[in-house]
């Protein structure tokens, strides 16, 4: 099956000589910056990694997907969290914003979020 590309509206970011600065999807500031990074790898092993400002953290009792998954976590000036989410699905790589306000995430994957968030749970 061949596909077309298209530009979807997923990463905002605004265009600043060779490179493009994340835009905020909240308030639009190109003031972002990076506050967590995780990674659950594919496969029956489990476990997550990540890294925040406190260092690197694995937790091999995380067991939520069964497939990879990263989360850049960001947080811009004003205060607002969101996060940009990579995951494999079906041979697939999908990937999806999701704004820390409330947001309903997929069964298991809130999971997932959460431990970018603030630690990994069970």
């Amino acid at each position: 099956m061949s596909h077309s590309p298209i530009l979807i509206n997923v990463l905002l970011a605004a265009l600043e000589g060779d490179a493009c600065a994340l835009l905020c999807p909240l308030c639009g500031s190109t003031q972002v910056r990076p506050l967590r990074a995780l990674c659950h790898p594919a496969g029956p092993e489990g476990g997550v990694v990540f890294v925040d400002a406190d260092g690197l953290h694995i937790d091999r009792s995380f067991h939520g997907e069964r497939d990879a998954v990263v989360v850049l976590r960001l947080a811009c000036a004003r205060g607002h969290s969101f996060s940009y989410v990579a995951r494999s699905d079906r041979g697939r790589t999908l990937i999806e914003r999701h704004v820390h306000a409330g947001v309903t995430c997929e069964p298991g994957f809130g999971e997932l979020l959460a431990a970018a968030q603030g630690g990994a749970s069970k």
